[in-house]
Parts: structure tokens; sequence; C-alpha cells
């Protein structure tokens, strides 16, 4: 999905809603200014138009730049303490998460979950790999089954003969 529009025409409300699907996707909340900047970033870096994924990277490149700030990173540090405190409100977060925050005086530090955040993923793998092996283990005794049997209609034959 690029971003090419003819005639300067401004985007079709189709191809705008499938680019901010694809950007919501990528589960990064940045301030409006990081995604502009972005743009930026990659229309003097590069003659084709970019997609989603190329936004998505040079955000990340933009953030970057911005951490090394020392105004920006104060702009930064706001605008994550605020989206902590909006997920907070909405109890995606313990109470207490983001700074400031009604708790006591106390942080509460967030979980990542069993395994840590790539649990799932690591858990996939690992019944991808065990069924495999449950396949290879049932295979080769499956050989070994039918190379026994041979050889015995082998035998029988041989003492068949005799």
């Amino acid at each position: 999905m690029r971003g090419m529009y003819p005639n300067a025409r401004k985007p079709d409300p189709a191809i705008a809603q499938a680019w901010a699907t694809a950007l919501a996707r990528s589960r990064r909340t940045y301030p409006a200014a990081v995604w502009r900047e972005a743009v930026t970033v990659w229309a003097v870096s590069h003659s084709e138009p970019p997609t989603p994924h190329d936004i998505i990277v040079s955000a990340g490149q933009v953030i970057d730049a911005w951490q090394s700030d020392p105004r920006r990173s104060v702009d930064l540090e706001s605008f994550r303490n605020a989206n902590l405190r909006a997920r907070e409100a909405r109890g995606e977060l313990p109470v207490g998460t983001a700074p400031e925050s009604p708790s006591g005086g106390q942080r509460v530090e967030i979980e990542a979950g069993p395994g840590g955040k790539h649990a799932a993923g690591r858990k996939a793998w690992e019944n991808l790999r065990a069924e495999l092996r449950r396949r290879r283990e049932a295979e080769a005794a499956a050989e070994k089954a039918a190379r026994l049997e041979a050889e015995r209609s082998a035998a029988d034959a041989v003492e068949g003969a005799a």
C-alpha cells in the first residue's frame, strides 16, 4: 500500500482508513508531531512513496532523535505519562502505574505476565516443535515396524523354502 495520490488530490477515504488501520496495528503511540516528522524524514531520504512500515520505521528514528534532545525528550516523557494516565483511567493498567497518579505515592510495577511479552509466540513455537517431534517419532516407529515385518517375511520365506 503506497501513499501515492495522482494529481495532488486528497486521498480516497478508504485509502486513508487503510493507512490508519495499518499504523494502529503497529501498536505505537506517538505524539502527532512524531508522525508528521516521520513523513518528512522519509520524504527527504527516499524517492518512492512510503508504505506504512516505512513510516513506522521513520517514526522510530524520530523518537531516537527526540530522546537525545533535552527539550523534545521532556515533551516525549510528558506524552508518555499522559498516555499512561489515560490507560489507567480506562482500567487498562493498575492505578499507580503512571507518575503523579493517585496511588498513595507508591509506584506499581507492570508485570509482563507468565513468560514475558513474547510468551504466546514462544508457546506456539514449542507446540509446533513438539508436534514435529511426535511426527518424526511416529514415522521412525512405522519404518522400524515395516523393516521388522520385512525381515520376518524374508525369514519365513527362507524357512518355507528349506
